[in-house]
């Protein structure tokens, strides 16, 4: 059988079937290493992996000569804003967003209008995902606290909870504290204090799946806010000390202190700085081995002196930090303290971000990353600071292992799907937001500009080429929801 390592013959039961598609001549990525092979595609799944024999007749082949051939990327934090705020973006255009960059599949967040709370919310969103899907996608259930109109707060119902994941969430997530100019995204999906954060994380331990958790602690934020509000005018530079990384670190350290009471599984996605990630690994060494550590491109690529330069556009929670804790993220994440990389693609009008240039905190937070995150990565390894097998194992293995959708995806392996993006490490350019998919293309400005190294130049899902040469071709409606069970 094939795994991971370096296959030397044809799986005998598959060797007469035809196939739908033949890749050639590339040299494959895994965790383990890189080696020349050709792939055969049947039935929208990897059936052959061959260094050495022959591959039967195929309706195509692609020469992937002097090409890398990875496993798709699965991009574990993305906000589609669809249903309910597709000026933003939506299932289309997003999914668009991910075939150009080399995703084929996209986990969403379920902060959206509704929030995915109960079962019936979450059919609402896959049959609208469904319907205009280019790549493949995952689901994750909300959870938290529920505000009533006596201001009282309610906790979440565990058949709610149970009904989402027998329907096949990949995970649930939720905040520590709401939007209040965005409540119909967030209602049941926060979680205020340490009484109801026990109640949550014990409510998910039941069913263990992995508890995202966005981490920063209200009270530090308001009194940095406080301390600033009087400033006029209030430029994008005030962003960062305005929700400073010690509010995600005692968020981080409180959640960790309920993790280890609940026994859930915990994963704090968008850690900004190396300051939290050391958090994370100081309890894996106290024998928490139950929590996991997602970091995005932003910051690992920029610091927040990008702000300067992109001003509104760069204003994402958490914010982008200091060089020195882009540095010591640097370093955990080469000592493996960072298990997985998420874009946190989340566009927001144009309007609402050039609107705010003299008011950094009426701007929205977020930005379109679904486009630019493997040029970066494939970036990092051209400069020597990370291989392609990291870059694999953070962007496809890991993801797929820790939300339960390995070894479906995530890997090339005979049997798992045919989700591969072929890359040439070579391939030179600057980011030009006016050539996305993404809806949130006017908003793009984060990275704009800036030279990558690297780039996907052909994307398969199921076996199905969805970008070529730069081309999207995917259809809408042709991705599948990913039943996580």
């Amino acid at each position: 059988m094939i795994g991971c390592g370096r296959p030397d013959s044809l799986d005998d039961t598959e060797s007469h079937m035809a196939l739908d598609l033949r890749i050639e001549n590339g040299t494959l990525v895994t965790t383990t290493g890189t080696f020349r092979a050709n792939i055969g595609i049947a039935g929208g799944r990897i059936a052959h992996i061959t260094s050495n024999g022959t591959l039967p007749p195929a309706a195509r082949t692609i020469d992937a000569r002097g090409l890398h051939v990875l496993a798709g990327i699965i991009d574990p934090h993305v906000h589609m804003r669809d249903p309910g705020h597709t000026e933003r973006e939506d299932w289309y255009w997003g999914t668009r967003a991910a075939a150009a960059g080399g995703v084929t599949c996209v986990l969403e967040h379920p902060n959206s209008v509704p929030p995915v709370t109960s079962l019936e919310n979450l059919e609402y969103k896959k049959g609208i995902a469904q319907a205009k899907a280019c790549v493949d996608f995952a689901l994750y259930g909300g959870i938290g606290f529920f505000d009533q109109p006596n201001g009282e707060r309610t906790p979440p119902d565990f058949e709610d909870t149970l009904d989402l994941l027998h329907a096949g969430v990949c995970g649930f997530k939720t905040f520590l504290w709401p939007y209040p100019d965005r409540q119909d995204e967030f209602d049941g999906i926060t979680t205020l204090g340490e009484e109801e954060m026990t109640v949550v994380f014990a409510t998910i331990a039941r069913t263990r799946k992995v508890l995202n958790v966005h981490a920063e602690h209200k009270p530090t934020v308001d009194e940095a806010m406080a301390r600033l509000s009087y400033m006029k005018p209030r430029g994008p530079m005030l962003h960062e000390p305005s929700r400073p990384i010690e509010a995600e670190m005692i968020a981080v350290r409180r959640a960790i202190d309920v993790a280890i009471e609940t026994g859930v599984r915990l994963n704090f996605p968008h850690c900004s700085g190396g300051s939290v990630v050391q958090i994370v690994a100081d309890a894996r060494k106290r024998g928490y081995t139950n929590i996991t550590a997602e970091t995005c491109p932003q910051y690992l690529f920029l610091t927040n002196e990008r702000m300067r330069v992109v001003g509104p556009y760069g204003k994402i929670n958490p914010p982008i930090r200091s060089a020195a804790e882009q540095t010591l993220l640097w370093e955990m994440l080469k000592a493996g303290q960072v298990e997985t990389i998420g874009s946190d693609h989340a566009p927001h009008s144009h309007d609402a971000k050039e609107a705010t240039w003299h008011d950094i905190f009426a701007a929205p937070a977020g930005h379109p990353g679904l486009e630019t995150t493997l040029p970066l990565m494939l970036t990092a390894v051209h400069n020597g600071k990370l291989t392609l097998t990291d870059v694999t194992r953070l962007c496809s293995e890991q993801v797929a292992k820790l939300y339960g959708l390995y070894p479906r995806k995530g890997v090339l392996q005979v049997g798992s799907d045919a989700d591969l993006v072929l890359v040439d490490l070579s391939k030179r350019g600057r980011f030009d937001a006016s050539l996305m998919q993404t809806k949130g293309r006017e908003t793009a400005k984060l990275f704009e500009g800036l030279l990558y190294v690297g780039a996907p130049v052909t994307t398969l899902v199921r076996g199905h080429v969805v970008m070529e040469d730069g081309e999207v071709m995917g259809e809408g409606g042709y991705g599948e929801f990913v039943s996580v069970t």
